[in-house]
C-alpha cells in the first residue's frame, strides 16, 4: 500500500508536469499562425474567398480559447503546488489538514478540469476540411489552412494530456477530502461515545 505522503508527492509531480504541458500548449498554440492574411477584400493581401476568411476567423477563435484555457489552467495548477506541499507536511506529522485548504484544492481542480475539457472540445471541433475542398478556395489558401490545422495537432494533444493530469489531481483532491471527512466522523464518534 502506498503511503499518503508518497501519493501526495506523486500528485505534486503530476501537477508540475501539468504546468509544463499547459505552458507548452499555450506557447505552441500562440505561435501557430497562418502564412497569409484572411479578411476579405479589405485585407492587405488582396481579395480572398469568404470561406477561407470564415475558416481563419474560426482558427483565431480556437487559438485564443486554447491559449486562454492553457494559461488559466497552468496558473491554477501553479497555485495548487503550495497546497500540495502543505498536505505533504501535514501527512508527515500525522495531522489532519485544514478542511478549508482541502475544499479550495477540490474546487480549484474541478474548475481547471472543466475549463481544460471545454478548451479541448473547442480545439477538437475546429472547422473541417470540407470547406477547404470548396472550389472557391484557391490552392495557396488551402495549403496554408491545412498547414495550420496540422500544426495545431500537437498543442491539442498536449491540452488533452493536461486535462487528464488535471483529472488525476481532481481525484486526488477528492480523495483527500473524503479522508479528512472520515477522520472528522471518527473523531466525532469517539467524542459521542
Amino acid at each position: 500500500m502506498v503511503s499518503r505522503t508518497a501519493w501526495i508527492g506523486v500528485v505534486l509531480v503530476a501537477r508540475l508536469l501539468m504546468v509544463a504541458v499547459l505552458v507548452t500548449t499555450a506557447v505552441r498554440t500562440a505561435a501557430n499562425r497562418t502564412g497569409r492574411p484572411y479578411g476579405g477584400d479589405s485585407s492587405p493581401g488582396g481579395p480572398t474567398c469568404v470561406d477561407a476568411a470564415c475558416m481563419y476567423a474560426m482558427c483565431r477563435l480556437q487559438r485564443y480559447t486554447m491559449v486562454a484555457a492553457a494559461a488559466i489552467g497552468a496558473a491554477g495548477s501553479t497555485l495548487q503546488i503550495p497546497f500540495a506541499v502543505y498536505l505533504i507536511g501535514k501527512s508527515r506529522r500525522r495531522m489532519a489538514p485544514s478542511a478549508l485548504i482541502v475544499n479550495i484544492c477540490v474546487w480549484t481542480d474541478v474548475g481547471v478540469t472543466v475549463l481544460l475539457g471545454c478548451a479541448f472540445s473547442v480545439g477538437y471541433a475546429t472547422p473541417s476540411y470540407d470547406v477547404l475542398s470548396s472550389s472557391d478556395v484557391d490552392e495557396s489558401a488551402r495549403r496554408d489552412l491545412i498547414g495550420y490545422y496540422h500544426r495545431a495537432k500537437l498543442p491539442l494533444a498536449l491540452l488533452f494530456v493536461g486535462m487528464l493530469l488535471s483529472m488525476a489531481a481532481t481525484l486526488n483532491s477528492a480523495k483527500q477530502k473524503l479522508h479528512l471527512r472520515s477522520q472528522a466522523t471518527a473523531t466525532n464518534a469517539d467524542v459521542v461515545v
